[in-house]
């Protein structure tokens, strides 16, 4: 059976704000948190919820409204009508090279923390070719199959982090998010550097603006998922900081993971790393479709193919073979 993508899918602006929320919080809530803490430490959680929540607004802005402005055509389409053919087609193709290395970049991840945690003797290539295979299976069924998906995962992971997040209130301590902006606020500013960089992947709009059934409610929906996500990667911080402190958190380079080995329920619930992984390996999952699904439309823009399996085992293959062989080492890919 052949499978194409339907540029004519719908989606409503819930499920738009509901994958958002996953294709950014994904691979954020394992990395930026670090990051920031290294940088602004225990004032960290503002560097996520304040700059890095306004730059995503900036973002949303942009692009909705340069998309408002072409409804019902793609990114491909419009570009190459403000730049002109041969302009536009170059920036698809730069926007093609970007996608591509931010799926490496994820893959990499995904396989990394899987291999190290859980299945050491596992080689790289098997965790990550799985990964690619199954967001290309998703990819394939558009938008609005990827949705309908998030639409019922997603609750379901909201749910166990925060669960997850009230079993560690007894073993909080407040105290250590003190000083507050003891340094100013140039940490605060340097620390959301990485938080920023994750919030502008709601540049994915650009390609799921002409896919809602009322497009004009993009820019609401857009922005109310950057908040959620301010305030979601806000408590995931605090929950951090407050648990393992300022300076065992900035040594970690996966604080959420390292986080739930405190969960101890009256000696019946402990070790639940494995239900960490689960979400947080269900929700690469959807963003790994979300940007399969760009890369396969950017391709069908740059060179020119009606018939998207002509750019798949070329695409799977360049992406395996930068997860495999394109970092010399983790350090490389996480810094």
């Amino acid at each position: 059976m052949k499978v194409a993508l339907n540029r004519y899918t719908q989606i409503t602006g819930s499920q738009l704000s509901l994958l958002l929320i996953t294709v950014v919080g994904a691979t954020a809530i394992l990395y930026a948190p670090a990051m920031s803490i290294r940088a602004a430490g225990q004032n960290a959680w503002l560097s996520l919820l304040v700059p890095a929540t306004l730059y995503g607004l900036l973002v949303v802005w942009v692009t909705t409204k340069l998309a408002l402005r072409f409804p019902g055509r793609t990114f491909g389409e419009y570009t190459k009508e403000i730049l002109g053919f041969w302009p536009g087609r170059l920036l698809c193709l730069l926007y093609f090279l970007y996608v591509a290395s931010l799926l490496v970049i994820i893959v990499r991840e995904f396989g990394n923390v899987l291999s190290t945690a859980f299945m050491p003797e596992t080689p790289l290539a098997v965790f990550s070719l799985t990964l690619l295979l199954l967001a290309l299976y998703a990819a394939l069924g558009g938008p609005e199959v990827i949705c309908r998906v998030n639409e019922f995962i997603l609750p379901i992971l909201l749910f166990t982090l925060m669960l997850m997040l009230f079993f560690l209130l007894k073993d909080t301590e407040p105290a250590r998010l003190l000083p507050f902006l003891d340094e100013g606020l140039w940490p605060v500013l340097k620390g959301s550097k990485v938080a920023s960089a994750f919030r502008g992947e709601v540049f994915v709009l650009m390609w799921l603006v002409c896919h809602l059934e009322d497009p004009s409610k993009s820019t609401r929906r857009g922005m109310q998922a950057v908040m959620i996500l301010g305030v979601l990667l806000m408590l995931d911080v605090v929950a951090i900081l407050t648990v393992m402190g300022r300076g065992l958190a900035s040594l970690e380079v996966f604080p959420i993971l390292s986080l739930t080995r405190y969960i101890n329920v009256s000696y019946f619930l402990s070790r639940v790393e494995g239900l960490a992984m689960v979400v947080w390996v269900t929700g690469v999952v959807i963003k790994s479709s979300v940007l399969f699904y760009v890369a396969l439309d950017l391709a069908k823009d740059t060179f020119r193919t009606k018939n998207r399996w002509h750019v798949v085992p070329p695409l799977v293959a360049g992406l395996l073979a930068g997860v495999v062989y394109g970092f010399k080492n983790d350090l490389q890919m996480v810094w």
